[in-house]
């Protein structure tokens, strides 16, 4: 009896000595796989079904409402029905000759939301003869500026309470990955959600952008500058539009500078590293190019998940302009 123990133990020893250590990088598409309604033409019908929303409604037919405290705002439904409308009316050629659906870029696509979508006419104080008064207009500005502001900003309010509602319940385990994934693995997930430890029970795992209980980072990638009205004070529209590009432009700089640490240490301790339901965008691929150039990836393996195989070629040039020096695989 004692030596089959002791002859399972060395058995798991030498498995271990032996196993190639993984590193997993998650993205939605892994919810998606468990049958989540995680994507973001999912974030839309919650808008919908939640606020009532007019999805045909412009930005120039919405009227403020004067609060209780004597400042103006946006009605939730209203700002709702603004962002459905912005996005669903989109050109899609802004993703150049992908044709996509557009709420599946939902994040890139608020880098196309600019401040001349929300600067009405009346933004603009003309005295009695017709000319403008840049003074009064600038103060008009910075005054508008902030309600279109805090109006903007109920879309993070809106989004965290789509994610909050993301529901794990009757979420079943893929066998396929779980044969591959043991509890020693580390994972790197871009989700919110807690899919890989109330289902799978892993602790090895850090939150790149956030838990739904917490503070989740979402936004776009693009730095870009308002075009301005020539006759309007070149501040005021940039003002706003400053405002509105930094808000929801994704913070990747300062979330890795946070998870340095985690990032460099997960890396080193792999031998390969598996994407799984990951979407390589182009300002998420700024971890690894951070990454990739503290860490030696010589000896590493990345492989690839099959359901990308036609974006295999797009995935792996990504990658090693990142500075990865490794080989790739599949599975």
């Amino acid at each position: 009896m004692k030596e089959r123990k002791a002859l399972r133990l060395l058995k798991e020893l030498i498995n271990k000595m032996f196993r190639r250590r993984k590193v997993f990088i998650i993205g939605n598409g892994f919810d998606s796989a468990h049958g989540m309604k995680t994507s973001y033409d999912y974030f839309r019908m919650f808008l919908v079904e939640n606020y009532d929303v007019n999805s045909s409604i412009t930005p120039f037919e919405v009227d403020r409402v004067l609060t209780e405290t004597g400042e103006y705002e946006y009605r939730d439904r209203d700002i709702a029905s603004i962002f459905v409308y912005l996005i669903d009316n989109l050109d899609e050629s802004d993703l150049g000759n992908e044709q996509h659906k557009l709420w599946e870029h939902f994040e890139h696509y608020l880098s196309k939301i600019n401040a001349d979508d929300f600067v009405f006419e009346d933004f603009l104080i003309v005295e009695d003869d017709g000319v403008l008064e840049p003074f009064a207009t600038s103060i008009n500005f910075e005054l508008e500026g902030n309600i279109v502001f805090n109006g903007y900003s109920m879309l993070e309010e809106f989004f965290s309470q789509w994610v909050s509602e993301i529901s794990l319940e009757n979420v079943a385990k893929l066998e396929s990955f779980e044969s591959l994934s043991t509890r020693s693995d580390y994972f790197l997930t871009f989700n919110y959600t807690d899919t890989l430890e109330r289902v799978y029970g892993y602790v090895n795992v850090l939150h790149v952008h956030g838990r739904w209980t917490d503070n989740i980072v979402f936004g776009h990638g693009v730095n870009f500058e308002a075009e301005s009205d020539p006759y309007i004070s070149d501040c005021t529209i940039r003002g706003i539009q400053d405002m509105i590009n930094l808000k929801y432009r994704k913070p990747v700089e300062q979330v890795y500078d946070k998870y340095r640490n985690e990032f460099k240490d997960y890396f080193m301790r792999c031998d390969d590293i598996y994407f799984f339901g990951f979407s390589f965008s182009d300002v998420d691929m700024y971890y690894f190019t951070k990454v990739f150039s503290s860490v030696s990836t010589v000896s590493k393996r990345i492989f690839l998940n099959n359901y990308d195989i036609d974006k295999f070629d797009v995935i792996k040039r990504k990658l090693i302009e990142s500075g990865y020096k490794g080989i790739f695989d599949s599975y």
